[in-house]
């Protein structure tokens, strides 16, 4: 008897709880690779790696497990064998570029977060490991080198965005929608995809992006669009610490009139809603098969 498909009708914590063990067993499995490496590009290449086993490799445990249709490939699971229109890709560009100001915003807002003087030590450790994180982000982005900034959006720009589509949109956006309602599964999937990121001074500012990608897949009804805007999201990143322009770009939204961050609400409203409304179009996508 096949094992295709064993879990697809368990409960849906019993599904979390799958998915949390593989998550956590493949970040354990890669982090042992990663603190094999020393400096430089090897610890590039073990964040690479790093990504890869946390999420990548575990979303094909994941699609065995709970694929529903025996004849489902991967490709179709995860929705990956459609392609969006240009104009949806250029939508989802638009939408991770204009919306900086208001997420710049809510991350300053998300950083006065205090906690009160009985949860001390917890407030202590979020802060460490903030600041442990932004550590090695630095260290990670520290090339100026045309190679280094290749190797950078490869390694920090897409792997991440196709490990983390595959299991916080395809996987846990899908099994949310068989049993709770669409905008419910997107916000979820978000709260989570932000929590275990583990940088709680940056929660909020990264569970609105959460649910931007996961409008842009199930609109789209394909994760290369979330694919695609979740790479310029990180790309954004590695191309202002190569050009050095880092402090410049984090302060849209946080500095000058705050009318520029209610002007980035209403665009990114705006810019939803062209998705949406492209969306429900015949010529939407193509198959990558055809």
């Amino acid at each position: 008897m096949s094992l295709k498909g064993s879990f697809s009708r368990s409960p849906i914590i019993i599904q979390l709880l799958i998915i949390l063990f593989f998550l956590f067993f493949g970040s354990i499995i890669g982090a042992l690779l990663f603190i094999w490496t020393t400096s430089g590009t090897d610890i590039l290449l073990g964040q690479g790696i790093l990504s890869s086993f946390t999420f990548i490799f575990p979303s094909w445990l994941f699609y065995f497990l709970f694929c529903q249709q025996k004849e489902d490939t991967f490709t179709s699971y995860f929705q990956v064998n459609l392609t969006p229109s240009f104009r949806l890709f250029l939508l989802a560009v638009l939408l991770m570029l204009l919306s900086t100001p208001l997420v710049n915003y809510l991350t300053e807002w998300n950083k006065q977060m205090d906690l009160p003087d009985s949860l001390s030590a917890i407030e202590q450790w979020m802060k460490e490991t903030e600041r442990q994180a932004t550590e090695v982000t630095k260290e990670l982005l520290n090339s100026h080198s045309l190679y280094g900034l290749i190797l950078n959006l490869m390694i920090l720009a897409l792997v991440p965005a196709i490990g983390e589509e595959l299991v916080f949109r395809g996987t846990l956006i899908n099994l949310f929608r068989q049993r709770i309602s669409l905008h419910t599964s997107v916000w979820l999937s978000a709260i989570l995809f932000s929590a275990f990121h583990l940088q709680f001074y940056g929660f909020l500012p990264r569970m609105i992006l959460g649910a931007l990608l996961g409008y842009l897949f199930v609109w789209s009804r394909s994760l290369w669009l979330s694919i695609a805007a979740h790479f310029v999201n990180n790309a954004v990143v590695i191309l202002a610490a190569y050009f050095s322009i880092s402090d410049t770009v984090d302060k849209i939204g946080t500095e000058g009139p705050v009318w520029s961050v209610i002007l980035s609400l209403l665009i990114t409203i705006s810019l939803l809603h062209l998705v949406y409304s492209f969306s429900k179009s015949s010529a939407l996508v193509k198959s990558r098969e055809s």
